[in-house]
């Protein structure tokens, strides 16, 4: 008998799971290349950029975990 359960982790929750860190990645992204330019702070443009970056691989690997794949 496991000592963890990992029932929640099904394939719908991880589906929620990915937009919900979607929507999280590119707000926080926006919101902080918005202020960077706004303030011209060349860092917190960088982290924006490592967010929205962040966001891409996220959006890439929700689309896998739903069976989605890109046409070739």
């Amino acid at each position: 008998m496991p000592i963890i359960s990992l029932d929640f982790l099904s394939e719908r929750n991880m589906l929620i799971f990915w937009k919900i860190l979607c929507i999280l990645l590119l707000s926080l992204g926006a919101t902080s290349i918005g202020f960077a330019i706004s303030n011209i702070d060349l860092f917190l443009f960088f982290i924006g950029l490592l967010l929205l970056i962040s966001f891409i691989l996220a959006l890439k690997q929700a689309r896998e975990d739903a069976g989605f794949f890109p046409d070739n």
